[in-house]
């Protein structure tokens, strides 16, 4: 196991992941591919509205009023491009002009981003099953918070697999993942971490039952996941260090 300093990162910005958004104010949230900002393609925007629904739009009944969106986001950065599709509710609020007169807001719920912009880094040190993992878990975070909690305690399963800690023992038994994280403990000592591996558990706990998992305990444990992979698979910078004592020893002579 390789472990960092644990120095503290920037916790997830939650207006940035906000489940609603007024219409002309959207997030700049993170492109998938390069985390350059994501801009909403107006020109994109499409809203349309069951039959059923109409009449409630044209304020006869604002609060049941209901209609589906569907856009495109798209990365600002020029030699990246990368296009996010978005989709959900879109719902109207009754607001009023600089005239006084009464005027129609729109309210966009998105409930999918494919492909999801990552609530969290994804360094290379990290092992590959976990970040196909946690990409999974980006795409469930708007539909279904549950769902993406459960990924987050695949995650959790993945990486102490990798830290040699297996679902199994040597006869084949399954080896609960409380016991688990206990034997890591055990082995490694490191209790920060150790704690931070049953938070995620809990929380995925949590989200298996009836009572679910908030969107507020969801950032808390993509955050404690950040620090943690940060810790665990901190960056190997054996590399630089090599390159630079070759250019004193070059220097010495």
């Amino acid at each position: 196991m390789r472990t960092g300093t644990g120095t503290s990162s920037m916790r997830i910005d939650r207006d940035l992941w906000r489940p609603h958004w007024q219409e002309g104010d959207y997030p700049s949230l993170p492109c998938p591919h390069c985390r350059a900002p994501l801009n909403f393609d107006n020109d994109s925007l499409s809203v349309r509205t069951s039959t059923h629904n109409v009449q409630l739009v044209e304020l006869t009944d604002m609060d049941e009023a209901l209609s589906d969106f569907s856009a495109w986001l798209t990365c600002g950065h020029a030699k990246c491009g990368q296009h996010v599709t978005v989709s959900g509710i879109c719902t109207y609020n009754y607001a009023y002009d600089q005239k006084g007169a009464t005027i129609t807001e729109r309210v966009f719920s998105p409930k999918t981003l494919l492909p999801g912009p990552p609530l969290i880094t994804l360094a290379s040190d990290i092992p590959k099953s976990v970040r196909g993992i946690l990409r999974a878990s980006f795409n469930l975070f708007w539909l279904d918070s549950e769902a993406c909690a459960n990924r987050l305690r695949v995650a959790l399963e993945l990486i102490l697999e990798d830290q040699g800690f297996p679902a199994t023992d040597a006869d084949g038994k399954l080896v609960s993942l409380h016991r688990r994280i206990d034997d890591w403990h055990s082995t490694y000592g490191a209790l920060s971490v150790a704690t931070s591996l049953m938070a995620i558990k809990w929380l995925g706990n949590d989200a298996s039952h009836k009572a679910g998992i908030s969107r507020t305990r969801l950032f808390d444990a993509y955050d404690i996941l950040s620090l943690l992979l940060k810790r665990l698979y901190p960056p190997d910078e054996r590399e630089i260090d090599e390159l630079a004592e070759d250019i004193v020893r070059s220097r010495e002579h």
